[in-house]
């Protein structure tokens, strides 16, 4: 019989092995061949595996063990990475998936935090950095806003806590001021709002700085050379508000009342005070000395507004608008004064001249015209400071017309008795 593979017999120079069988799994093959690892059978009790390739990414690796996470060989398809450690803060976890934020493990120097959740108001945010004042998320429990900017005076201070009255921060276009404490007879009361100009410990420039919007009594302050506190009338309604009661004549219903000498020019208050917005009728002229507005931020852009009121219906006004000049402001009344520019309109378009005065016994009280429907008529003028009263006190209209004649006097000095109201504007 010739020797054949199977025949349990090894042909020298022929056969590897003959083990006479025909199991594929032992160490010799069918073939006659030793079997090792690479052939494609798998060695029972030697190999996991034989896939007869020399890929090393499949399930079968080239030393016949089978591809397992943690071999430090990414197997294609089945792993995202496989570093061959246990560490779960590096690249690759120990399940060979990808490190990720929000896998619950922080990556080493990649990685603040990760809490494995998509919560973005605890205190991990869902990139992986933790959470801190300035982000722009307001943290659960911890903060009471996050607007992410570094503006103190908004809504939201820089610690994250909301802004309050009583903070000592002032919050724009909320507060007008915000001392930190309790005190409302200081310059910020306990609600946030300003007192200035509304107590006489905190005057103010003027009353177009006043923090009230309403027409009243306030406190001001001569400016920066000095001076006492005056207590003042403004007018924070009409034309804007800002304007400050500095002078008044009273209508009048009987003779014999004197302008005091000079009072416009160094004022009879405290004497006759203007704290209202009322007449005095029969009272002296009211002011307060030119001399404290020339302390006041006077400039030739101020303007005064003049109200004249009809004596018997002081509803019945006229009102003209001047051109401050400072230089001539305090000699407004009793001395010769350069024309300046006077209108019936605020904004000094309408019924304008050019005015002065000639400072003569008898003078025009600044010049101002008397109109009616726009046509000149006449003057409103008064006596000279000091000048004897033969007639009532107060302005004289100088019209003739019926409206403007103070009918108390049946006849006698028709023109005389009404009312005027010096207003000024810084």
């Amino acid at each position: 019989r010739l020797a054949a593979c199977g025949d349990g017999w090894v042909q020298e120079g022929v056969e590897a092995c003959d083990d006479g069988n025909q199991a594929q799994t032992d160490a010799c093959l069918n073939d006659c061949t030793v079997a090792g690892c690479g052939d494609g059978f798998v060695l029972e009790g030697l190999e996991a595996c034989d896939d007869g390739n020399q890929l090393q990414t499949d399930a079968c690796l080239n030393d016949c063990t089978s591809a397992r996470c943690g071999d430090s060989i990414v197997q294609d398809g089945v792993e995202g990475c496989d570093d061959g450690n246990q560490l779960q803060n590096d690249a690759c976890l120990n399940d060979c998936t990808v490190a990720g934020c929000g896998d619950g493990f922080v990556h080493a120097g990649m990685e603040a935090c990760d809490d494995g959740n998509r919560v973005q108001t605890d205190a991990c945010l869902n990139d992986c950095t933790s959470a801190r004042c300035g982000d722009s998320i307001v943290q659960d429990g911890v903060e009471a806003c996050d607007d992410g900017n570094q503006v103190q005076t908004d809504a939201c201070l820089n610690d994250c806590t909301s802004a309050r009255c009583g903070d000592s921060i002032v919050q724009a276009g909320v507060e007008a001021c915000d001392d930190g404490n309790q005190v409302d007879t200081d310059q910020c009361t306990s609600q946030c709002r300003s007192t200035l100009g509304l107590i006489r410990s905190n005057p103010a420039p003027s009353c177009a700085a006043v923090a009230s919007d309403v027409s009243g009594t306030y406190y001001l302050h001569p400016g920066p050379g000095g001076g006492e506190d005056i207590e003042v009338y403004c007018d924070q309604e009409r034309d804007g508000g800002g304007w400050i009661l500095i002078g008044a004549v009273n209508p009048a219903t009987s003779d014999g009342v004197t302008e005091p000498a000079t009072w416009f020019r160094w004022g009879n208050w405290p004497y006759a005070p203007l704290v209202t917005n009322e007449f005095n009728t029969n009272g002296v002229p009211a002011s307060f000395s030119a001399r404290v507005w020339m302390d006041y931020a006077l400039t030739d852009q101020s303007l005064a507004r003049f109200e004249f009121f009809e004596g018997d219906d002081l509803s019945n006004t006229v009102t003209w608008y001047k051109r401050i000049e400072r230089d001539h402001f305090e000699s407004w009344i009793g001395d010769a004064v350069p024309p300046t520019l006077q209108c019936t309109n605020l904004e000094m378009t309408q019924n304008c001249v050019m005015r002065g005065s000639n400072g003569d016994v008898g003078q025009l009280l600044f010049n101002m015209q008397f109109l009616v429907n726009g046509v000149p008529t006449g003057n409103f003028h008064m006596r000279p400071d000091g000048t004897p009263s033969n007639a009532p006190s107060g302005v004289c209209s100088g019209s003739d017309l019926p409206q403007w004649t103070n009918s108390n006097y049946q006849g006698r000095f028709t023109n005389w008795g009404h009312g005027l109201k010096i207003w000024l504007k810084l």
